[in-house]
């Protein structure tokens, strides 16, 4: 499973994608993840509670309280969990743009879930890269 580690190759070849659908932040109890299963996007347990990353209408349908509006940006090429960097490069370039973003990182790839009225920047920041 191991993923390209090369920081310089790594923002050489990032080509970002952006999700057509809206995706939001929902604070949940174990009950109410298993009874919408298999429509959450990205879970994070926390000692509070369940945060689970779904598409809006679905937050709505199961009578969800949600947060932070969101498209995600996913960095296409397959970087290596232990890349060290990558992150701090494209957080700090979006945070001069004032553009919020939340990160979660899979085993292939980093997502950026940025706000909705702000996507359009960020992803022109991205391909700056490209």
């Amino acid at each position: 499973m191991s993923g390209e580690r090369d920081l310089s190759v790594i923002l050489d070849s990032l080509n970002p994608r952006m999700s057509e659908e809206e995706y939001v932040f929902c604070s949940v109890s174990e009950d109410e993840m298993f009874r919408i299963g298999c429509e959450v996007h990205c879970v994070c347990r926390e000692d509070e509670n369940i945060t689970v990353v779904l598409p809006v209408d679905k937050a709505v349908l199961a009578g969800f309280e949600y947060a932070f509006p969101s498209r995600m940006i996913t960095i296409s090429l397959h970087t290596s969990l232990d890349a060290v960097g990558l992150l701090a490069k494209l957080l700090t370039r979006l945070a001069e743009a004032g553009i919020a973003v939340n990160v979660m990182s899979g085993v292939y790839h980093d997502h950026l879930f940025v706000p909705v009225d702000r996507a359009e920047d960020a992803m022109c920041i991205l391909r700056e890269w490209d």
